[in-house]
């Protein structure tokens, strides 16, 4: 069956004999559910004949509402339950676009199909922008065109129902999951802070027992008084630490953000771990200077701890670091720290990042270092992954930090 509509004035059947065709419908599937729909149209005949073709489809019923004007429909919408709009766009009180957006106003979350006269290309596009579902034109669709667009809609409109649920939990998630956090680290903050005192008391306490010459005369003693300072040691490294991880969000969040020359940050790490560095017989080349944006602090420990990462982790020969910098498409640089170390196997490549997570016992370290680099990292909108290293030895630590604007 053929909806017409004149587009010179408001009558849209040109051929009434369409109505006796709605015997026609029966052949046609129903509708599973039955969506009470809102029909916005001032022109009586066109009305009566659109819910005909809903009714023979098993949509429209007793509970099908009809406004005229759209202060009728935003009464019908404030009172009444509705799950779909069918609005015309030129209506004795609103014309156009203020249709829709007056719907969107009183329903903001129902599905719209604008049924118009107009076949203007873009008052379709800026009907579907300003929020309709689909968009029928008079005379130029029939009753299949109808409900099919009505399923659409109805689909549509389901779906991004569920996505707004799921957007409203996933927000609320990520509150908990902030305000859990911050607690955390603000814990952490405090306790690393406070146990840092007693532990270096502790430590000052078993050097005097060990300098005195009961305990040096005793190599049991002795012993125990040095595995005693190292599991101290141990502890205030793990307390500064944790301190450093807790206070990276303070630091990232203060908007003390600067620009920084990649070649500035690797030479200032060059001169603060020259003993170690000279130790390890390390050469350090930087191939692409970029400028990169963040905060210094935060920079120069993650410099510093990828360095120090590779002098901890060297294999026998002299070590080799190679910092290479390119510009992405998105506007970010892409930083990799490569070395030929001893390496990572690939199945631990990611295991590493997590806080306290050690794979070789050759060294002090305490399993915190690239788990703040991981912070530091994300906390400037970048990402972190390791990859192959020089000539296939070593690791490759590789990272994004935003661009210099």
């Amino acid at each position: 069956m053929k909806v017409h509509a004149a587009t010179s004035n408001k009558s849209p059947i040109t051929d009434t004999s369409a109505m006796d065709a709605h015997s026609s419908f029966g052949t046609h599937p129903r509708l599973t559910e039955t969506p009470r729909v809102l029909l916005i149209e001032d022109d009586e005949i066109f009305a009566e004949l659109t819910v005909l073709i809903l009714a023979e489809r098993g949509i429209a019923d007793d509970r099908t509402l009809i406004a005229g004007s759209m202060a009728a429909a935003s009464d019908l919408l404030r009172s009444e339950s509705v799950d779909l709009i069918l609005a015309d766009l030129s209506l004795p009180d609103a014309v156009g676009l203020d249709v829709v957006r007056s719907c969107l106003e009183v329903a903001p979350d129902l599905p719209i199909i604008v049924l118009t006269a107009c076949r203007e290309v873009e008052v379709a596009l800026e009907a579907l922008s300003a929020g309709a579902q689909d968009y029928l034109v008079k005379g130029e669709f029939n009753d299949e065109d109808l409900l099919r667009a009505i399923r659409y809609s109805m689909a549509r409109a389901q779906g991004e129902a569920a996505l707004r649920a799921t957007l409203r939990a996933l927000e609320e998630s990520n509150h908990q999951l902030e305000e859990s956090n911050g607690q955390l680290e603000e814990y952490a903050s405090i306790a690393s802070h406070d146990l840092r005192s007693p532990v270096r008391t502790a430590r000052v306490f078993n050097g005097r027992m060990m300098s005195s010459p009961t305990v040096r005369d005793d190599p049991k003693l002795a012993l125990l008084g040095s595995e005693l300072d190292g599991c101290l040691a141990r502890l205030e490294a793990m307390l500064e630490g944790l301190l450093d991880y807790a206070q990276a969000r303070d630091l990232s969040s203060s908007g003390d953000f600067r620009d920084e020359e990649l070649s500035l940050l690797v030479d200032e790490t060059v001169r603060d771990l020259a003993a170690d560095l000279d130790t390890a017989r390390a050469e350090i080349a930087l191939d692409g200077n970029r400028a990169v944006r963040g905060h210094p602090v935060l920079l120069r420990s993650l410099f510093h701890n990828l360095v120090a990462n590779a002098v901890k982790y060297r294999s026998d020969l002299p070590l080799r670091i190679v910092v290479t910098a390119e510009e992405t498409r998105d506007g970010r640089v892409l930083v990799k720290v490569a070395d030929n170390g001893i390496g990572i196997e690939l199945k631990y490549r990611t295991k590493v990042f997590e806080m306290f997570e050690r794979l070789s016992s050759r060294n002090e370290g305490i399993g915190l270092g690239l788990s703040l680099c991981h912070r530091i990292v994300s906390l400037h909108g970048g990402r972190i992954w390791i990859e192959d290293g020089l000539d296939g030895d070593g690791i490759a630590m590789c990272f994004t930090l935003p661009g210099a604007p």
